[in-house]
C-alpha cells in the first residue's frame, strides 16, 4: 500500500448545485424517417468476435484534465495519461492525449473525430481522466428528477451521455458494426464505500449499497468502464495515478492480452480495484473507504486485441 494520501475525483465533495434542465438533451429522431416503401437490408453475420483484422486497430483520444480554472487539481492524473497511453499504444491504438481542454475544446475534439472515416479502423476508445460528479435535473416526466453523471472540463461539465451520444451510429456511421470503448475515470457522486470484511477464500467482493442507477444511454456495440458505481467517489493517489487506472493498465499490460477475451480482462480490473486498494486520508471520513469499478455494455460479440501483423514483426525486429 503506497504511503501517499488518497485523493477522490470530485472538486470539492457536496458542493455542486442541482442543475434542472441545464443541458438539453443529445437525443434526437432521424431526420428522414424511414419510408416503409423502402425496406432496409439486413446484414447476417454469424461470427462471434468482432472483425479486429482491419489495416489499423483505430484511435485512442485521452483528455487528461489535472488543472482548473474553479476547482482543485487532481495529481497524479498525468501518470495516469502517461501509462494508459503506452498501454494502448502497445495495444496497437494510435493514441492522441489531450490536456486541461476546456469544454468548448473537449466537444470539439469529440464532434471533430467522429465526423471522420473510421472505415479501416477496428474500434475506437475514450478515456476520460477527470473531475466528475452527478446532477439533478427534471426527466421526461416533469415529478421525475434524473440523476445524470457529468464530467468535469476545466471550465464546465459534460454530460457523460453526451459524449457517449456523439459515437452512436446516427453521429458516427463509419463505426456501424463495430466497438466503441469509453473509460471514465471521474466521481460520479459524495457516496463513500466502507466495505466489508471477507476471509481470503471468499469469492464475493466487497458489497456495496445499492445506488440510483442514472439513465447514461448504452447503444449496440458500446462498452462504457466507470471507475465507479453511481453515485460514489473515485480515489486517486498523487504519486501513482488514480486506482482505476493504474489496475487497468497492469491488466492490459499482461502477457495474455491478446488471447483473452475484453470482459474477462474487465473482470479482472474490477477485481484488483477491489481487493487491492483501500484509501488512505487526513480527511477522517474518506480514510479507510473501498472502491469498486464496473462496466456497462451492449456488445454483441466479444473483443480480442490481437497482435497486428505489422507491430509482431517489428518486435521481431
Amino acid at each position: 500500500m503506497a504511503n501517499d494520501k488518497d485523493d477522490v475525483d470530485i472538486h470539492r465533495p457536496g458542493v455542486i448545485p442541482k442543475l434542472i434542465n441545464a443541458v438539453t438533451r443529445p437525443f434526437r429522431k432521424h431526420e428522414h424517417p424511414l419510408s416503409e416503401s423502402e425496406p432496409q437490408p439486413v446484414l447476417c453475420d454469424d461470427s462471434d468476435e468482432y472483425c479486429f483484422t482491419h489495416s489499423k486497430r483505430g484511435k485512442a483520444l485521452i483528455f487528461n484534465n489535472e488543472y482548473f480554472k474553479m476547482y482543485s487539481s487532481r495529481p497524479g492524473s498525468s501518470q495516469d495519461a502517461r501509462n494508459l497511453s503506452t498501454v494502448l499504444h502497445r495495444l496497437g491504438f494510435e493514441v492522441e492525449c489531450l490536456h486541461n481542454q476546456n469544454k468548448k475544446e473537449m466537444k470539439g475534439v469529440l464532434k471533430k473525430v467522429s465526423k471522420e472515416d473510421h472505415s479501416h479502423e477496428d474500434c475506437i476508445l475514450i478515456a476520460v481522466l477527470s473531475h466528475g460528479d452527478q446532477v439533478e435535473m427534471e426527466g421526461k416526466i416533469k415529478s421525475v428528477i434524473e440523476k445524470h453523471d457529468v464530467v468535469y472540463a476545466t471550465n464546465g461539465i459534460l454530460q457523460t451521455r453526451e459524449v457517449v451520444h456523439l459515437f452512436s451510429d446516427d453521429c458516427c456511421p463509419s463505426l456501424i458494426g463495430k466497438p466503441r470503448i469509453f473509460l471514465i475515470q471521474a466521481c460520479r457522486g459524495t457516496t463513500l464505500d466502507i466495505g466489508v470484511e471477507v476471509s481470503l477464500r471468499d469469492e464475493a467482493d466487497a458489497a456495496v449499497s445499492p445506488p440510483v442507477i442514472t439513465p447514461t444511454p448504452l447503444y449496440k456495440d458500446f462498452l462504457i468502464m466507470y471507475a465507479t458505481p453511481p453515485g460514489y467517489y473515485a480515489f486517486r493517489r498523487p504519486d501513482t495515478g488514480s486506482w482505476f487506472i493504474k489496475a487497468f493498465c497492469d491488466v492490459f499490460s499482461g502477457p495474455d492480452v491478446s488471447s483473452t477475451e475484453i470482459q474477462k480482462l474487465l473482470t479482472r480490473v474490477i477485481r484488483k480495484v477491489s481487493f487491492e486498494y483501500e484509501s488512505q486520508s487526513k480527511t477522517k471520513e474518506l480514510a479507510g473507504k473501498k472502491q469498486t469499478s464496473c462496466c456497462s455494455h451492449m456488445l454483441v460479440k466479444d473483443i480480442y486485441f490481437k497482435v497486428k501483423l505489422d507491430k509482431a514483426l517489428e518486435s521481431k525486429e
